[in-house]
C-alpha cells in the first residue's frame, strides 16, 4: 500500500537548491539591454518543464494523487511519497533538473544502520552494487541513513513514462530482493562477510541484472506508453536486422541513449519475435530477416 506525502512536510535537505535567474549586478548595461535580459529570463522561467510533466503523467497513469512541486525559476521539480516494501514504509523522492535533462530517484529505508555496522553495510552494499548496473545503495551519513539513488540522463532524448516506471520498479525491487540481507547486516551482529559467503555458496547466485530485465519485460504489459511509441523504435529494428547485433549495449552505442531506454526497446523486440530470449551467456539472436 502506498501513502502520499503531506504537502506541509518540510522539503528534505537533499532537494536541489538551484540558483537564481536574472541577477545582473555584475553587468554594466543600459536600460534596453537590461530589459532584453529580463525578457530572456522570463522565457527561461516559463519554458515547459518536460521532465516534470512526464513524472506527473506517470503518477497520473498509476492513479496516484501526488502532485509534483514545480520551481519554474530554477527549472527544477520534486515529489515525495511513501511506498510499502515488506510492510515497511520506504520514502521515495524524485527530482528533475530541466536545464541538465536529468531525473533522480531516491529510495530511503525506514531504518538506519547501527553505528557500529556502517563498515559492514558498506561491504554488503558494494557487493549488491556490483551485481547491478542500476543506481547504487549506500549509507549516506554517520547516522546510518540507507539510500538507493539512480540518476537518468535524458539529454538528446524524449523521456517516457516507461523509463520512469522502470526506474521506480528497479529501486523497489532491489530493496524487496535484498531486504533480509540488508536488515540482517544493518541491525544485527551478523557480519557482511558471513552473508556474502552464504550468497557465494549458492549453487547459482541470482544476479540483479537478470531480475531487473524481468521487471522491464513485465512493464511492457503494464504501461500504455511502451517502446513501440519510442521515436527510435523503428530505427532500432532497422539497425538490429541489418547489423545482426542484438545487444542492449550495441543499441546504446548506435543511438547514444541510456541503458534503461535501450533495455526497454530490446525487450519490446523480444516480445514481438524480432529477437530471441537471452541464452545462458546472455546473448540474443536476431530472428527477423534482414530488410529487403
Amino acid at each position: 500500500m502506498k501513502s502520499t506525502k503531506n504537502s506541509n512536510d518540510e522539503v528534505p535537505a537533499f532537494a536541489n537548491a538551484g540558483g537564481e535567474i536574472g541577477q545582473y549586478d555584475n553587468f554594466n548595461c543600459d536600460a534596453q539591454t537590461e530589459s532584453n535580459f529580463e525578457e530572456e529570463a522570463d522565457i527561461v522561467k516559463t519554458k515547459p518543464m518536460k521532465l516534470a510533466g512526464k513524472v506527473q503523467e506517470w503518477l497520473n497513469h498509476l492513479e496516484w494523487n501526488d502532485e509534483i512541486n514545480l520551481d519554474e525559476e530554477n527549472q527544477t521539480s520534486s515529489v515525495s511519497f511513501y511506498y510499502s516494501i515488506k510492510n515497511q514504509s520506504f520514502k521515495v523522492w524524485i527530482e528533475t533538473d530541466e536545464k541538465r535533462d536529468v531525473l533522480k530517484f531516491y529510495f530511503y529505508a525506514p531504518f538506519n544502520a547501527l553505528a557500529n555496522k556502517l563498515n559492514d553495510c558498506a561491504t554488503l552494499f558494494n557487493y549488491i552494487n556490483a551485481c547491478s548496473k542500476w543506481g547504487a545503495i549506500t549509507c549516506t551519513d554517520t547516522q546510518g541513513t540507507i539510500r538507493w539513488r539512480h540518476c537518468i540522463d535524458f539529454e538528446g532524448t524524449d523521456p517516457s513514462i516507461a523509463t520512469i516506471n522502470n526506474a521506480f520498479n528497479v529501486g523497489s525491487h532491489l530493496f524487496e530482493h535484498w531486504f533480509d540481507e540488508i536488515t540482517t547486516v544493518a541491525l544485527t551482529k551478523t557480519s557482511a562477510k558471513d552473508i556474502i559467503d552464504q550468497l557465494m555458496n549458492k549453487s547459482e547466485p541470482e544476479l540483479i541484472e537478470e531480475v531487473m530485465l524481468e521487471v522491464l519485460e513485465s512493464n511492457l504489459d503494464k504501461l500504455e506508453t511502451d517502446s513501440e511509441q519510442d521515436a527510435l523504435y523503428d530505427e532500432a529494428i532497422k539497425f538490429v536486422t541489418e547489423s545482426r547485433k542484438a545487444s542492449i549495449s550495441s543499441i546504446q552505442r548506435q543511438f547514444k541513449i541510456g541503458y534503461n531506454r535501450a533495455a526497454v526497446i530490446v525487450e519490446a523486440m523480444v516480445e514481438r519475435g524480432i529477437l530471441s530470449e537471452s541464452d545462458t551467456d546472455n546473448e540474443r539472436i536476431v530472428l527477423a530477416p534482414p530488410p529487403i
